[in-house]
């Protein structure tokens, strides 16, 4: 009887294998992966920045993907089922993160073209109250500013925001319209001479001018949530470390 006929596969050599497999995938994607690693460092949240990094963008979020269909083909022993389970979770994570950067990315340009219609909308009612003491063209000029929020607002809201910051592309479009609305009520103060309602309509419309523009607020509103699933990576990652050495100890 030979050597080899004495030798009987044991479940840590199933693991081992399956280690080995995953960790030649990933090596396969090293210098794409290198290349990806650079794509996020060197990524701004701002329009112009990300318009220019979109094609970037894209093919980083194809190689995700690549690699995490490229792990999830790879079958696994019975003992090594959490170990891939984590795996994957792991690197779908990356690649849901990835797909989010790729959706901010041709969002930010395209809410930053739908709200600049509002620094000539501010203008032009600054402009016209203080140049005109008539109280009709009061009302007209503070008329004219609400139908102007109210058309980006509804520029707005033909955007489809990726779900990273819908949120605060919602709330971006209702805080508007509130806006609109109180350009409306003051237009209706003005013309019935109603001082009380003047005051109020102008405290809500003071808001309008000192509220952080929408693409602003969704550079930070995505940072945070960046931030989050970046943490979230580091917590699979180590999971997985944890679940291989529980392998090693106890096969």
């Amino acid at each position: 009887m030979t050597a080899a006929l004495l030798y009987q596969r044991t479940e840590r050599d199933d693991v081992s294998a399956y280690i080995e497999e995953v960790n030649a995938a990933q090596e396969d994607f090293a210098v794409r992966y290198g290349a990806v690693d650079r794509v996020y460092r060197e990524f701004q949240l701002s329009p112009d920045a990300a318009t220019e990094n979109l094609p970037a963008l894209r093919s980083a979020a194809l190689t995700l993907t690549a690699l995490r269909v490229r792990i999830e083909n790879v079958e696994a022993p019975e003992d090594a089922s959490n170990l891939r389970r984590r795996l994957i979770a792991f690197f779908r994570q990356q690649e849901e993160i990835a797909n989010e950067l790729v959706g901010v990315a041709v969002y930010l340009p395209e809410l930053t073209k739908a709200e600049r219609p509002l620094d000539d909308a501010n203008r032009r009612l600054q402009r016209t109250l203080s140049g005109t003491t008539s109280l009709d063209g009061q009302a007209d000029a503070v008329g004219a500013y609400a139908v102007r929020l109210t058309r980006v607002s509804r520029a707005l809201d033909r955007i489809d925001a990726p779900r990273l910051l819908d949120p605060s592309h919602e709330a971006y479009i209702r805080q508007l319209r509130s806006y609109a609305a109180a350009a409306r009520e003051l237009q209706r103060a003005v013309r019935a001479n109603d001082q009380a309602a003047v005051d109020a309509a102008v405290t809500r419309l003071r808001g309008a001018a000192a509220a952080p523009r929408g693409s602003f607020r969704a550079q930070r509103a995505a940072i945070v949530a960046f931030n989050e699933r970046v943490s979230r990576v580091r917590t699979l990652a180590l999971a997985v470390e944890r679940e291989r050495r529980r392998l090693d100890e106890e096969l």
